[in-house]
C-alpha cells in the first residue's frame, strides 16, 4: 500500500517539473530572440549612419574642391566668409567659409568645407597661399632683431620686430601714431593701446625666390642698387628706390644735415644710428640684425615699394584636413 501511494505522488511532481523547465526554455528563447532583434536594429542603424557619414564626407570634398577651383581663378574672393552657403549636392549640401590664419605672417587662408547627408555632417578643410605674397612689404620697420630708439620716434605705418622693440618709457609712444600695428616679443610692456601680441616673421633671404623675383623687377625697373659690403654715411644722403646694403649700415650724419630714403632699404646685418642729423625715410627699412638710433630717432613713414606691374597669384596647399 505505502509503494503505491509513493507512486501515485512522485509522478505529479515531476510532470510539474517538466512544465518548469518548458517555461524556462520558452522565457530563454524569447530573451534570445529579443536581443538578436534590438542587436539587428542597431547595427542597421550603424551601417546608415556610416552611410551617410560617407556620404557627407564625399560632399564636403566636392565643395573643397569646387572653392579651390574658384580661388585659383579669383584669388580675391578670398576675404569672403562665407564663399558657398548649403549648396545642393548629391541629396545634400555644403557650406564652404574662408577664414585668414592666425598670427600667419604669408597671408594663408584656412578654407573648411561642411558636408551634410541624411543625420551625419563631416568637415574637411585646407590652407592656402599665394607664393608671390611679399609679406615683407607690410611694415614700415621690420627688424630680425632688436629694434631700439633712445629718442622718440615718428612712425607711421607696421613695426615688426622678431626682437623686442624699445623706445624710451614715458613719452617714447608718442610719435607713434595709433594705427600703427607693432609686433615685440616685450609686447606686454607697451602702452594697451598697441598691445596686439607678437609673432615671428620670417626675414626675406637674399636668396628666397619670393625675394629674388621682386629685386629682379625693381632692376629692369632700374629702381635696383646693391651695396656690396659695410656702409657708414657721414654726411647728407638720398636714397630712392630699393638699395640693398650687404653688411652693415652706419649713420653718423652731422646735426642740421638729412639722411633721405624714398624706397626701400635692406641691411643684412645691422642698423646704427650714432649721429645727430635727421633720418626723413618714406617707404621701408628692413635689417638683418639689429635697428638702433642712439641719436635722432627720425621720421618713418610707411609706402609700399612694389615695381611690379603684374597682379600675379600662385596659389599652393601648405596643408589638408579630413
Amino acid at each position: 500500500m505505502q509503494n503505491a501511494q509513493s507512486k501515485k505522488t512522485v509522478k505529479p511532481r515531476r510532470r510539474g517539473s517538466a512544465l518548469v523547465s518548458a517555461m524556462s526554455v520558452i522565457l530563454i528563447t524569447m530573451v534570445i530572440v529579443g536581443s538578436l532583434s534590438a542587436f539587428v536594429a542597431s547595427g542597421v542603424f550603424r551601417v546608415r549612419l556610416l552611410t551617410d557619414r560617407i556620404r557627407a564626407k564625399a560632399i564636403a570634398e566636392a565643395g573643397i574642391n569646387r572653392a579651390y577651383s574658384t580661388l585659383r581663378t579669383n584669388w580675391n574672393l578670398r576675404t569672403i566668409s562665407t564663399l558657398y552657403n548649403e549648396i545642393p549636392f548629391g541629396d545634400g549640401f555644403y557650406t564652404v567659409t574662408l577664414a585668414p590664419r592666425t598670427n600667419d605672417n604669408a597671408g594663408r587662408i584656412v578654407m573648411t568645407s561642411l558636408g551634410h547627408f541624411g543625420r551625419a555632417d563631416h568637415r574637411v578643410g585646407t590652407t592656402l597661399r599665394d607664393t608671390y605674397y611679399l609679406w615683407f612689404l607690410d611694415y614700415t620697420l621690420f627688424s630680425n632683431g632688436d629694434t631700439d630708439f633712445n629718442g622718440v620716434p615718428e612712425i607711421d605705418g607696421g613695426i615688426q620686430c622678431n626682437g623686442g622693440f624699445y623706445v624710451p618709457p614715458g613719452g617714447g609712444w608718442a610719435g607713434i601714431t595709433s594705427n600703427s600695428v607693432v609686433s615685440g616679443q616685450n609686447w606686454q610692456d607697451f602702452p594697451v593701446e598697441f598691445q596686439h601680441g607678437w609673432r615671428l616673421v620670417p626675414f626675406p633671404a637674399l636668396d628666397d625666390p619670393v625675394f629674388q623675383e621682386y629685386l629682379a623687377e625693381a632692376d629692369a625697373a632700374g629702381m635696383l642698387n646693391i651695396i656690396e659690403g659695410d656702409l657708414l654715411v657721414k654726411k647728407e644722403t638720398n636714397f630712392v628706390g630699393i638699395t640693398i646694403i650687404k653688411g652693415d649700415l652706419t649713420l653718423q650724419v652731422p646735426k642740421s644735415q638729412t639722411a633721405t630714403v624714398n624706397g626701400m632699404l635692406y641691411v643684412t646685418g645691422n642698423v646704427l644710428q650714432n649721429g645727430q642729423g635727421e633720418l626723413q625715410f618714406t617707404g621701408t627699412l628692413m635689417a638683418g640684425g639689429n635697428i638702433r638710433f642712439n641719436g635722432a630717432a627720425g621720421v618713418f613713414d610707411y609706402d609700399r615699394i612694389d615695381a611690379s606691374t603684374n597682379n600675379r597669384v600662385n596659389i599652393v596647399i601648405d596643408g589638408w584636413w579630413n
